[in-house]
């Protein structure tokens, strides 16, 4: 690039991309309707607020077992969480929180996301 008739590098990076692999089990509220479609609205939920975060943003369970919420007729949920390297890697799920470094980001997919009643 020129910039004021100077030759200007310019560089960048890519945040490494971390695969996060959620699974849930729903417990539902007799007081309220679960929609036909909630296991989707649930899981559409979770791989919105996760794509959301960022790059360098921890993705800590409790924030987002909370998504579940968004779609009427739950109770509580039951929720595990995993972090590969590859897409296609076998997760390893757990309830603690997985760290992402600064030049790291967290990318949820449908695929990953497996939501039960």
């Amino acid at each position: 690039m020129v910039s004021q008739g100077e030759q200007q590098v310019i560089n960048f990076s890519r945040p490494t991309p971390i695969y996060i692999w959620v699974t849930v089990a729903l417990t539902l509220y007799s007081e309220e309707t679960f929609p036909p479609n909630g296991q989707d609205l649930v899981a559409d939920a979770i791989n919105t607020y996760g794509n959301n975060l960022g790059i360098g943003v921890d993705v800590l369970l409790q924030r987002v077992l909370a998504q579940i919420f968004s779609v009427p007729g739950i109770a509580s949920g039951a929720m595990q969480i995993a972090a590969t390297n590859g897409p296609g890697d076998s997760p390893l799920y757990g309830t603690a929180d997985i760290p992402i470094q600064e030049n790291e980001i967290a990318v949820f997919d449908l695929s990953r996301i497996t939501v039960t009643v």
